[in-house]
């Protein structure tokens, strides 16, 4: 049905190849838009095919957008029931979007900053994405309030990543929204992570599939297992394939080594491991250079 326009105010020019609204106010029931505004078009046909034909150059400064007012322009994407706060450049026709120094809140703790491109909307499913993150801060309780299409929660997080406290992150992430690889550094209250990993969400066995490279320095493992009394500080250089985040479901091969492990107040230099971890049943080979 589109979208619904309770306010418009701009500066505006139209002509037969551009409409440029300058210090627009753009009021809907659910959100309000601060920008300035240019489509580029080649004439007035090109509203038929908006999607490919005209050309956006948007200059948003701090607004506040619900996401149900792009649903229009973005069917697939129905249901996502956000509001975000957002701030920055978006080029290029809806097919290939581009945004630049791009700022967005949600949430209590969620801040995301840096740029990304976005190619093949409006079919979220099948659109490729360019992320580049300066900044990405965010904890659990944001993640499980953020909704998907169809008014879906985002369940396939587990409650482990509650221990990790706050997380902080940058990096990039190249790919489509289930099967992408990620080269990230990663901040948390029990330790940084260094990341270069694929990751697949496998719909047929519900589950996270993934391989790749996992760093870590001072990591408190006793935290996450909650083991507390037995496991303190650690870093480790691993490599990691398998499937599953949770001890039930988790099914993986390891290999790589472990540096200063802290057991019941043991310090264990080195420890090289080759094992696959399933089923909770740890099967493989362990030494310790000490």
């Amino acid at each position: 049905c589109g979208v619904v326009l309770s306010n418009l105010e701009a500066k505006a020019i139209v002509s037969p190849t551009a409409m440029i609204l300058t210090d627009a106010q753009l009021i809907t029931p659910l959100s309000h838009a601060s920008l300035n505004l240019t489509f580029n078009y080649n004439g007035w046909s090109s509203y038929l095919n908006f999607i490919d034909d005209v050309i956006l150059d948007a200059d948003i400064q701090p607004s506040m957008v619900h996401m149900n007012d792009i649903v229009f322009f973005a069917p697939d994407i129905d249901g996502m029931e956000n509001e975000v706060r957002l701030q920055g450049r978006v080029k290029g026709p809806i097919k290939n979007m581009k945004g630049k120094d791009i700022k967005l809140y949600f949430g209590n703790s969620t801040l995301f900053r840096g740029d990304a491109q976005m190619t093949g909307l409006p079919n979220i499913y099948e659109t490729f994405v360019n992320l580049k993150v300066d900044d990405f801060t965010t904890d659990l309780s944001d993640l499980q309030k953020f909704k998907l299409p169809g008014n879906l929660p985002l369940d396939m997080i587990p409650e482990e990543i509650e221990k990790l406290g706050h997380i902080r992150l940058k990096g990039r992430f190249t790919g489509f929204y289930n099967d992408f690889v990620s080269n990230a550094q990663v901040y948390t209250d029990i330790g940084k992570l260094i990341t270069d990993v694929q990751i697949k969400s496998d719909k047929e066995k519900e589950t996270i599939v993934y391989q790749g490279d996992f760093k870590a320095t001072g990591f408190q493992l006793g935290q996450l297992i909650e083991m507390e009394s037995d496991f303190g500080a650690l870093d480790f250089d691993l490599h990691v394939k398998g499937q599953g985040v949770t001890l039930p479901t988790l099914k993986t091969q390891i290999d790589g080594n472990i540096d200063g492990l802290n057991f019941r107040g043991n310090q264990l230099e080195t420890i090289f491991i080759d094992a696959a971890i399933s089923e909770n049943k740890f099967q493989g080979s362990v030494s310790i250079d000490d």
